[in-house]
């Protein structure tokens, strides 16, 4: 331990800082050559700045303060034209003006290389005043410059002409001579001062040594390297390794010493006490499951009636299958008197099927309830034209005929539980051969339809007589995004009746009511021709449909007109809003949240069977609606109906509806 402290106290007294020491700013440090002492020497930098050429690098050093404080003002000034600048500690006489010959050997190189500089200057500027033809004068202005340059500075480069090249390369040479010659003699001179300061150290050690030499006499003595052989040292650290090593000694061993046995035993090991540590348990990775929502059960069952996503065979096969149920319960309350009534709505089963990349396809669609069963029975081809970027789609079969907006949408996509009043006048499916035309531009689409048709598969079980006619629609829409779509449209049908009867008839927007109070019928009907406007409009949560239906009939006792609109909007007070499919005009399947969506929607409707001397009658409706969509198979509905029926035979008065519908589709 006190060899150690000797240690520290020696290198303490090296390396602090003595009195022969300043702290300086050094701004920069370079390799020391020639160049780069010509770069320094040329350049200004502050008074107190000083050129030094210490061992093997060329530094820049200002200032020699005693403490840092009064250092930190200089490297404030310094710091933004050196930023490499730096509070360092130097000798004093490195600063001094004539302190070793070091600075004046640098002095004399400084001048011989600013009095090379102006020479060159001038044979330059004098070679450049001779003209070429004058080339005597040239010869003597050589000559005069030449012995006023070796009267002044023999040793100085002269570049005047071609021929003293080889004088000037032989006094580089001679220079960086005296260069490298330069640096052993600083060394030299740097390792004197260091040997000074040394001795110095030295000297007042041994003047404490002097004081005391109890203390520190064992420590010399241990550390002196005179004292210990190298074979020594040797010996003392293979001892050290035999110590580490394990001995096997017997219980007892018999020695000599002095020509006498003596028994010495061996002192038996303490057995070392056995700690029992606590292992650390394994954790068991344990995985875990997030709880999955309840529709999961059924929807996983439900995504195997489908394969629409990626084909199967070669024949690229896609297909699913579909069923839609829909349970109502309604109040009526009429002419004082109120009932009761519920029934099932609609129970459908449907299959829809497609090849090589959707292009060739075919539906199918069957209903358990109502007069008509067989709802679609169809085949179609679609695919598009490149060069003119026009889609095209054929389909004949038992198909719904194209004439409105909320008849060609699915029941199951409807705001409201029943259509409005003037869906009394539309057809629903028809047997019919259908061209739809679409072309999109950036932004908007426009949809040609053109139907030829005859009676439906159910009606001709009951019809005599066939209704054969044609039916045009067509639609331009805007779509800026999903749930941003502006259309507008216009449909024409033309059926022939063939002398037979027609009938219209509605219901007041609920299937269970009992008496339908608008009414008509005319015999020996010739031609029935059908106009409607459409529009739409949706915008986020908000949406917005109305129709205005046109019809005139011609007939043996006269001609006959009728019409009727509605107008109506729904918002989503949850959820997103409605789409609207642009290929097929049509507004498509809500897709809620998983908390489900809630939708608030109204509708003013009205309908007018009067006409000359057919009194059918006129009624107007107003149905608010709730709609809870709790997923997307899933809908809960709600309708409040309030319908005024005139001029009727029946009834002539207000009528109250509550009803609300369960529906199920997929």
């Amino acid at each position: 331990m006190k060899s150690i402290l000797l240690l520290l106290f020696l290198i303490m007294a090296l390396y602090g800082k003595s009195e022969d020491t300043c702290y300086t700013v050094q701004i920069v440090s370079m390799p020391n050559n020639s160049k780069n002492l010509q770069f320094l020497t040329t350049k200004q930098f502050d008074k107190s700045c000083k050129v030094m050429s210490i061992s093997s690098k060329l530094t820049v050093r200002c200032g020699c303060y005693e403490t840092v404080k009064e250092t930190k003002p200089l490297l404030k000034k310094l710091k933004p034209s050196f930023k490499s600048a730096y509070i360092m500690s130097t000798y004093k006489y490195r600063f001094e003006k004539d302190h070793t010959e070091e600075a004046k050997i640098i002095e004399a190189i400084e001048q011989e290389v600013k009095s090379a500089k102006k020479e060159k200057t001038k044979t330059i500027a004098s070679t450049r005043s001779i003209p070429k033809t004058d080339k005597k004068l040239k010869k003597k202005q050589e000559v005069e410059a030449k012995t006023k340059h070796e009267s002044k500075q023999p040793n100085t480069p002269k570049y005047t002409t071609k021929s003293d090249h080889d004088s000037t390369k032989k006094i580089e040479k001679q220079l960086s001579q005296i260069q490298n010659d330069l640096k052993t003699v600083v060394s030299l001179i740097q390792i004197q001062n260091d040997l000074k300061t040394i001795s110095q150290k030295v000297a007042s050690i041994q003047d404490t040594l002097a004081k005391e030499p109890q203390k520190f006499s064992s420590t010399l003595q241990d550390t002196t390297p005179s004292s210990i052989s190298y074979k020594e040292h040797k010996k003392k650290k293979h001892k050290k390794k035999k110590k580490h090593k394990k001995k096997k000694y017997k219980s007892e061993d018999i020695y000599t010493l002095d020509d006498t046995e003596v028994e010495r035993t061996v002192p038996k090991k303490k057995e070392k006490k056995k700690v029992y540590y606590k292992t650390k348990k394994k954790k068991e990775k344990v995985r875990y499951v997030k709880k999955k929502p309840a529709r999961y059960k059924y929807q996983r069952y439900l995504n195997r009636l489908k394969h629409e996503d990626k084909g199967k065979g070669k024949w690229d096969y896609r297909y699913s299958f579909g069923a839609q149920l829909s349970y109502d319960f309604a109040y009526v309350y009429e002419a004082d008197d109120g009932y009761v009534d519920h029934d099932l709505r609609r129970a459908r089963v449907s299959h829809k099927g497609s090849f090589f990349d959707r292009k060739l396809f075919y539906g199918l669609e069957y209903s358990f309830t109502g007069p008509n069963h067989y709802k679609d029975i169809y085949a179609g081809y679609q695919d598009s034209i490149d060069l003119l970027g026009l889609e095209y789609r054929f389909k004949g079969g038992n198909i719904k005929i194209p004439f409105s907006l909320e008849s060609y949408t699915a029941s199951k996509n409807n705001n409201f539980m029943e259509r409005a009043l003037t869906d009394g006048y539309t057809d629903r499916r028809k047997l019919a051969g259908e061209v739809l035309l679409s072309k999109e531009i950036n932004n908007n689409r426009v949809n040609l339809f053109f139907d030829v048709f005859s009676d439906s598969i159910d009606e001709r079980k009951d019809n005599i007589v066939d209704h054969p006619g044609y039916n045009t629609r067509a639609v331009y829409m805007y779509k800026d995004s999903k749930y941003k779509v502006f259309s507008l449209g216009g449909a024409y049908m033309s059926q022939n009746y063939n002398q037979d009867t027609l009938k219209y008839n509605e219901s007041s927007e609920s299937d269970l009511i009992y008496e339908k109070y608008v009414s008509v019928k005319i015999k020996d009907v010739d031609t029935v021709i059908k106009k409607n406007i459409e529009a739409a409009f949706v915008y986020n949560k908000f949406s917005m449909q109305g129709e205005y239906t046109m019809v005139d009939v011609d007939a043996l006792k006269g001609d006959y007109s009728f019409y009727g609109y509605y107008v109506q909007g729904s918002y989503f007070l949850l959820g997103k809003g409605r789409k609207y499919k642009t290929r097929d005009s049509v507004f498509g399947k809500v897709r809620p949240y998983q908390d489900g969506d809630l939708e608030l929607a109204l509708r003013y409707s009205y309908i007018n069977l009067n006409d000359k001397d057919e009194h059918g009658g006129s009624q107007t409706d107003y149905n608010i609606g709730l709609n809870w969509y709790l997923a997307s198979e899933f809908k809960l509905m709600f309708n409040y109906i309030i319908a005024y029926p005139e001029d009727t035979d029946k009834y002539d008065g207000k009528l109250q509806i509550f009803q609300t519908r369960f529906l199920f589709a997929f």
